[in-house]
């Protein structure tokens, strides 16, 4: 019988009878996340392990506070984020590792995909007016939705970043019912423009 054949309190019963055996847990943890739980210290310690479950949550402390370990885990499932050591969700150079290995390179960024970081993303991320311009930079506006979108997003922002927003959604109207050309040459308008609250930030 193979694991993937087996019910679960089969599996559970398995696992908490061989905790510490890798070859056994490793393949019943791909097919019951949650069964990392009662696997030893040792097996929730070991990356290759926890990255079979998919399932940060019940990962060694250690494995929690490594950077590239999280990340990784992260790029798996967006729920993997809540379960990262404190230090590095409150850690701004870690969400702006963060939010480069969500946005496709030479791509739109999706919003669903970015919704969620921003929402919880630290205050020195949501401060950092050249850095969220260039995110949102990557979000493609010339539609309502992406206009939406962005009011979305603009919630979750610092005041001042949101009063330049709200003046950059005004531009945009502006800009698009006189000459609706490319995205990037309407990001360069708003970056050039000093009613918009986001001069200087073209070279973030």
């Amino acid at each position: 019988m193979t694991s993937q054949s087996l019910p679960w309190n089969e599996a559970l019963a398995l696992v908490n009878s061989k905790r510490h055996d890798k070859s056994v847990v490793m393949p019943l943890v791909k097919e019951f996340p949650n069964l990392l739980v009662h696997a030893s210290e040792q097996l929730r310690d070991d990356p290759k392990v926890v990255k079979s479950s998919g399932c940060l949550r019940y990962a060694s402390m250690e494995l929690k506070s490594l950077p590239d370990f999280v990340l990784d885990m992260v790029a798996m499932s967006w729920e993997n984020h809540n379960h990262a050591a404190t230090f590095l969700r409150d850690c701004g150079d870690f969400f702006r590792r963060l939010f480069h290995a969500l946005i496709p390179p030479g791509g739109l960024l999706d919003f669903e995909t970015l919704a969620e970081p921003m929402r919880v993303a630290p205050l020195s991320i949501k401060n950092d007016h050249a850095f969220i311009a260039h995110v949102l930079s990557r979000i493609d506006l010339r539609d309502g939705s992406g206009r939406e979108q962005l009011e979305v997003l603009s919630t979750w922002m610092s005041p001042s970043l949101r009063k330049g927003l709200v003046e950059t959604l005004r531009l945009l109207e502006q800009v698009w019912e006189q000459d609706p050309t490319t995205e990037e040459w309407f990001w360069d308008k708003v970056y050039q423009s000093k009613d918009s609250g986001m001069a200087g930030f073209k070279n973030c």
